[in-house]
């Protein structure tokens, strides 16, 4: 007997539930993490690989400006500090995952700053 699990919510609660997919099967990754010095430069290469997967149709969650203007401005005021296991650049498989605000603040602050910097690979 076939359970209608989504039918029975709507009835019991008037809502439709949310249908989760799963994005597909699980991926094992090697994973290091270094503290790294991240200078205006690098960052831009960082940035720069991450754009060039963007525009081939991968999604990533917006920049907001006022984020990255505040985090410029606390960077160039020597008010950033660094905090070991706490301020971490994550890049997946070449990708940013993490920490692309913060990578664009260094580019408007022209500063460099110390960061975790985790990276995964996938394996093979």
């Amino acid at each position: 007997m076939d359970l209608d699990v989504a039918g029975l919510v709507h009835e019991a609660f008037g809502v439709k539930p949310v249908v989760v997919r799963h994005p597909g099967p699980l991926v094992a990754y090697d994973e290091t993490i270094s503290v790294e010095e991240i200078s205006p430069l690098r960052a831009m290469e960082l940035i720069a690989a991450t754009w060039e997967k963007y525009q081939n149709g991968r999604n990533f969650y917006p920049t907001k400006l006022a984020k990255i203007v505040r985090y410029a401005e606390a960077m160039s005021d020597g008010r950033w500090t660094y905090e070991p296991g706490w301020d971490t650049i994550d890049i997946t498989d070449g990708t940013i995952t993490g920490g692309r605000h913060r990578l664009h603040a260094i580019l408007l602050s022209h500063t460099t700053q110390r960061f975790n910097v985790k990276r995964k690979t996938t394996k093979e």
